[in-house]
């Protein structure tokens, strides 16, 4: 074989985001082949960016058609959101936080407001008085409200956000990693279905919250690769005030910001501003009403029974809910103690481990894990919020043990 015929096929640069977007491509092609909504065009669009993918991969690299791969997975990432955003929902998630929205921007207290789900039969009619999310998600998504009157735009920007911030993270470690974990969040979250007719992003259409939160710790870990702790503490602040179990992952950036520096000081600063922020928002709101305040965002969850519902979907996906399946319920008391032993006992044997962000987002992904494996109501999209920590924890934390680990053989 001739030099030239060696070179006539070059190896691709980023071989992980070209296989990440062709496969992913594929599925979506094929699930939208069984919907009923008319997607001819995002049909077009998907058949002919796999066409493209193909024919660029066996050409001489060239930068601008890399860019143009990237940017083509971007805006078809965010159309296919901004599809979703076009579909009717009867969720109680979406209705609730729209109407919290608008009971914000007039001035009423949304903890002590009644919301309506409309669009769905089994709701009509039946008001609920119990809102569960913390108000930096409402002020989040009233933000969005104000200008398209539709709070899942909220959650578009912040998934798109989450796709962005995934990229700029990873790619310190590696630019192919980078662009292949933001083609997959992207991609593979337009396959979170609910029925086996439909695609979509579940998240978007019903506007389910977790992607803000999500965001946000994300802007903390970016930021503190940056070094730029003061902003890195507000993002987290925000987090704290916008979904509960952004606490999961307050106390292992908190270790770290305790453990002493090159300068022999702690970070004592960073601790205060996250709190500091997180009681700003949050105390208005539990002055105005702490009873309904309570209620709505401490006891009302966490109460719950346990029990496993059949169907399409199976919400409650927890170990204890599944449990309850074979005739073992094993109470939501022991279910706490179990969370709260196994998630302290993690915390004291890796505390020395917490070392960077990266080591810190590692113990984060350990320990949230092992909480919706034992909560009394995981529902099953709570599951979704971890995959971004997933990505930078492998893509970091463990790269680096691997190349330990070969330096050592």
């Amino acid at each position: 074989m001739t030099v030239t015929e060696k070179n006539s096929f070059e190896k691709p640069r980023y071989p992980i985001f070209s296989i990440v977007s062709i496969v992913l491509v594929i599925f979506l092609i094929i699930r939208f082949a069984f919907t009923d909504s008319p997607v001819n065009v995002i049909l077009l669009v998907l058949i002919t960016f796999l066409v493209f993918m193909f024919v660029s991969l066996i050409f001489k690299r060239h930068r601008f058609v890399e860019l143009v791969q990237v940017f083509y997975v971007l805006a078809l990432g965010i159309f296919l959101k901004f599809y979703s955003i076009q579909m009717p929902s009867g969720n109680d998630v979406f209705w609730g936080g729209q109407e919290a929205a608008k009971y914000l921007l007039n001035g009423t207290n949304i903890y002590n407001a009644t919301y309506y789900v409309y669009n769905n039969p089994v709701w009509a009619g039946v008001p609920f008085k119990v809102y569960t999310y913390l108000p930096g998600t409402t002020i989040f998504e009233a933000l969005f409200y104000s200008i398209f009157a539709d709070i899942r735009y909220a959650i578009m920007f912040a998934d798109t956000g989450i796709a962005i911030l995934l990229y700029l993270i990873i790619r310190k470690k590696n630019e192919d990693y980078g662009r292949a974990a933001m083609s997959f969040y992207l991609l593979a979250m337009a396959l979170t279905f609910v029925a086996p007719s439909r695609v979509f992003d579940t998240r978007i259409s019903d506007g389910l919250t977790d992607p803000i939160w999500c965001v946000m710790l994300l802007s903390a870990i970016y930021l503190s690769m940056k070094n730029q702790k003061l902003a890195a503490a507000i993002f987290v602040g925000y987090a704290l005030a916008t979904k509960q179990f952004a606490i999961l992952f307050f106390i292992p950036i908190a270790i770290l910001w305790l453990k002493k520096d090159v300068n022999f000081k702690r970070d004592y600063r960073s601790i205060v501003i996250s709190v500091g922020v997180a009681t700003a928002i949050i105390l208005p709101f539990f002055l105005w009403s702490p009873s309904n305040f309570v209620n709505g965002t401490m006891t009302s969850l966490p109460s719950q029974g346990i029990a496993i519902s059949l169907g399409q979907p199976q919400w409650n996906m927890s170990i204890p809910a599944q449990m309850t399946f074979f005739g073992i319920n094993i109470g939501v008391r022991i279910t706490h103690i179990i969370q709260i032993a196994v998630i302290g006992g993690l915390l004291v044997a890796l505390r020395n481990k917490i070392t960077n962000i990266f080591s810190a987002t590692l113990v984060f992904v350990v320990i949230y894990t092992i909480f919706l494996s034992f909560n009394n109501f995981t529902q099953y999209f709570y599951w979704l919020s971890i995959i971004p920590y997933i990505l930078i924890a492998f893509s970091h934390s463990f790269t680096d043990y691997v190349k330990k680990d070969d330096n050592h053989s």
